[in-house]
């Protein structure tokens, strides 16, 4: 019964990240996604969990792959979804608190992570203070819809999740 139970909420898990990983392919504004619930949800909810990265990396990947390209400071997009997942195991499934902050903090991560990287990278921005806040300042209208959509898709992401169990009467 326990390995039923077990199969059961892996099931529900994969079924949810695949859910909110077809957010990419579906008409959005710039950065609302489920990713960065994707990311938080998977690390709350993997065990190992090294397994929530893998499967973050794998749905960016594939969607960039086979959707939207590669470009060449991507890897700080990467990297900052790993750091959320990371993240995303501290946060208590059952705590809609936790989820809030965790969700708002993930999005103060990914936009200081990839602005950062933006303003290493793209010549046209001064190396100095003044130019980072410009990168900064640039990058707050898809910081709010990153935030936006962090916050709403881990709404359903986790409320989905605590439906699910309970409804199933699973341990989570």
């Amino acid at each position: 019964m326990e390995h039923e139970q077990k199969f059961s909420r892996i099931a529900i898990v994969l079924g949810l990240i695949i859910l909110g990983s077809l957010s990419r392919l579906i008409p959005h504004w710039p950065n609302f996604t489920a990713l960065g619930a994707i990311a938080l949800f998977g690390g709350a909810s993997f065990k190992p969990k090294y397994l929530s990265g893998l499967i973050t990396l794998g749905v960016l990947f594939i969607t960039d792959y086979l959707f939207f390209g590669f470009y060449p400071s991507m890897w700080t997009t990467y990297l900052a979804f790993l750091m959320i997942s990371t993240f995303g195991t501290l946060i208590k499934k059952d705590s809609v608190t936790s989820v809030f902050t965790h969700s708002l903090g993930a999005s103060l991560l990914f936009f200081l992570v990839t602005n950062f990287a933006s303003w290493l990278s793209i010549p046209s921005y001064p190396k100095n203070v003044s130019g980072l806040l410009l990168a900064y300042a640039q990058g707050l209208p898809f910081a709010l819809n990153f935030t936006l959509g962090t916050l709403f898709f881990s709404s359903i992401l986790f409320g989905m999740y605590k439906l699910s169990t309970k409804r199933l009467q699973l341990a989570a």
